[in-house]
């Protein structure tokens, strides 16, 4: 199964993993955690997907990252 995105805020280690995978395989040499952790347990918050020309741009009010 092809996943285009995958977006997993890991709040343990302050990381949001972003990744895909095709045809179940994962690319982890593709895999990013760069840009931020903007996130706090227990506080409501907005993401804002924007899928843009082969790329999706995933925005917080705080924060704007890239795949």
């Amino acid at each position: 199964m092809d996943i285009p995105f995958h977006f997993n805020p890991r709040f343990e280690h302050k990381v949001v993993v972003r990744n895909h995978a095709v045809k179940g395989e994962w690319n982890f040499e593709m895999e990013e955690r760069s840009g931020g952790f903007p996130f706090k347990r227990n506080e409501i918050f907005t993401l804002e997907f924007v899928s843009r020309k082969g790329h999706i741009q995933v925005s917080t009010m705080e924060l704007m990252m890239q795949e």
